[in-house]
């Protein structure tokens, strides 16, 4: 069954600010259990393509990121312990994926209307069948505010690519601070290391 979905927003309260995304695919399925303790889920995507884009420029700097990426097939689960879904105290998401090929970056310096600080990133590579893990833990304080330490590993089979990044800001979106970094370098085969550690506001919302 082909899905389709696409959205775009825009802003001029803190300079000009814009998002757009689309996805297309054949197939789009998942669900998860919530329990007092924690979660399982899972997700399965069939055919799909997405694009997204968004920046933004003010009178104290610019940013802005792009990302492209397809699949054949997309298989995922992930695994939560705590009461909390937005904040649970470890989460844990497997991936994979077959025939898929990926294209992205982002740079920022100053502030874009929604982040302020620096970054730079950019990835490119295809493969044949990727596996990752990804593994978030949250750390609460007293005083309401939250450590988040999120670190990912990923290898490829067929595969060619390369990437590398690094950044340090604040993101007015989720009230946080950011700073991590990753490494890529794939030829046949290879994988992918990221670390991204948070302090800030607990996540909220539906």
């Amino acid at each position: 069954m082909l899905y389709v979905g696409a959205s775009a927003a825009g802003s001029t309260k803190d300079g000009l600010t814009g998002e757009a995304k689309a996805e297309v695919g054949m197939a789009n399925i998942g669900g998860e259990a919530r329990g007092k303790y924690g979660s399982v889920g899972g997700k399965m995507q069939i055919a799909t393509a997405g694009a997204e884009a968004k920046g933004g420029v003010t009178a104290y700097g610019a940013g802005g990121s792009a990302k492209a990426e397809a699949a054949l097939n997309t298989f995922s689960v992930s695994g939560a312990v705590g009461p909390d879904a937005k904040n649970p105290i470890d989460k844990l998401e497997l991936e994979n994926k077959q025939l898929s090929a990926e294209a992205r970056g982002d740079a920022l310096l100053g502030s874009d209307g929604t982040r302020e600080g620096f970054s730079l990133q950019g990835k490119l590579g295809a493969s044949a069948l990727s596996g990752s893990a990804t593994n978030t833990i949250n750390i609460p304080f007293p005083w309401g505010k939250t450590l988040a330490i999120k670190t990912g590993a990923s290898g490829d089979l067929g595969a060619v690519g390369a990437g590398a990044g690094i950044w340090g800001y604040y993101d007015k979106t989720d009230d946080r601070t950011h700073a991590g970094g990753f490494g890529e370098a794939e030829f046949l085969g290879g994988g992918e290391g990221n670390v991204d550690v948070s302090y800030g506001s607990p996540a909220r919302g539906p």
